[in-house]
This record gives structure tokens, C-alpha cells and sequence, in this order.
């Protein structure tokens, strides 16, 4: 029996270009990491919620729901979805023939070219550098697993939406196509 291969996912890619030296301790030695803080988890309490309030933004959509571990069935059950025609996919999940995999917030087909839409969202309210390199990473993911794709989009909110009645959340997002600077940057995640 093999080696198992090596996986690295978006999150890990991002620690890794911020500090080399911490993903190491990150990946071999996770009784090293301190705790969740009260505030880191505000933060990702919010990241899902404005999450949630994205995928109304496309309407109808599949979710892949698996745990964040299960790597292998959420790239089984998006294969599955996109053998369906689903065009609308939230949490859909691709590997890379070298490791590199991510999940992608939502992948949206495009009905006039068939290529796939990829859409990260975040609650900043501006595109930063690390998106870029975040998404760099979901590019590199989805074109090595062989999907035709097409944009790479940042989702976030609006600031200067002013709700007044029900929440409109075609007014609460911005959509940012950031694809030339995600190919741009993809000549790093090789590396």
C-alpha cells in the first residue's frame, strides 16, 4: 500500500505564504495551537452568517453538507451534483492531481459558456491581498481537477447599503470579478 498523498487546503496555503515556519507545527502538531478566543469566534460566527446570506443572493442551490474533514465525499457528492445539472452549488469541493484542494463558497455555471463561476465570499468590505491569494489557491484546486473554469469572483458587503424594510440582498452584496489577478497569482501556488 502507498503513501497516502499529501493534501493542502486553502486556510493551511495562506499560513503558510503569511509565516513558512508556522505551517509545520500547524499540520504535525495540532496540541500546539492555542484555543479559539472569544473574538476569533465572532469573527467566524460572522463569516457564516454573511456566508448564509449570500447563497440567497443566487436562490436555488445545492449545498455540499459534509463535515470539513470529509474531503473525499464532498468531491464525490460534487461530481455527483454537476452529473445531475445542478448549476448552483454551495460548499462545492475539488482536488488538485498534486494536493491542492478547496472548498469554493458557491460555483455557479455560467449558461451561456458552461464555465464555472467562482465565487468566495468574505465580510470585508474590500478586496485585500490575501483574498486574492485565497482565491489564487480555489482556482488552482478547480482547474487542476479539470473544471472549465471561467471568473473568479469576491463576494462581500456592500457598505454603503442602508436596509430600510426586508433586507434586499441583491443591494447588500458586492461582486468584484477579481480573475485577472487570481491567474495572475496562481503562478505562485505552483511553487
Amino acid at each position: 500500500m502507498g503513501k497516502k498523498r499529501q493534501r493542502i487546503s486553502k486556510s493551511q496555503y495562506l499560513r503558510g505564504i503569511q509565516c513558512p515556519k508556522a505551517l509545520w507545527p500547524y499540520r504535525n502538531r495540532s496540541d500546539l495551537r492555542p484555543d479559539i478566543s472569544a473574538a476569533q469566534q465572532y469573527i467566524f460566527d460572522m463569516g457564516h452568517e454573511i456566508g448564509e446570506l449570500a447563497k440567497g443572493y443566487f436562490g436555488s442551490g445545492l449545498e455540499i453538507d459534509t463535515p470539513y474533514y470529509a474531503i473525499d465525499k464532498a468531491i464525490e457528492l460534487t461530481q455527483a451534483a454537476i452529473a445531475r445539472g445542478k448549476d448552483t452549488l454551495f460548499e462545492a469541493t475539488a482536488c488538485s492531481p498534486d494536493g491542492a484542494f478547496s472548498r469554493i463558497d458557491i460555483l455557479k455555471q455560467d449558461p451561456k459558456s458552461g464555465a464555472w463561476d467562482l465565487i468566495e465570499v468574505k465580510a470585508s468590505t474590500a478586496v485585500k491581498d490575501y483574498h486574492i491569494s485565497d482565491m489564487a489557491l480555489q482556482r488552482y484546486a478547480f482547474c487542476g481537477a479539470g473544471f472549465n473554469v471561467g471568473d473568479s469572483v469576491l463576494m462581500y458587503p456592500n457598505n454603503q447599503y442602508v436596509k430600510s424594510g426586508e433586507l434586499d440582498v441583491k443591494q447588500l452584496f458586492t461582486l468584484e470579478d477579481c480573475t485577472a489577478s487570481v491567474i495572475e497569482e496562481m503562478k505562485a501556488v505552483a511553487k
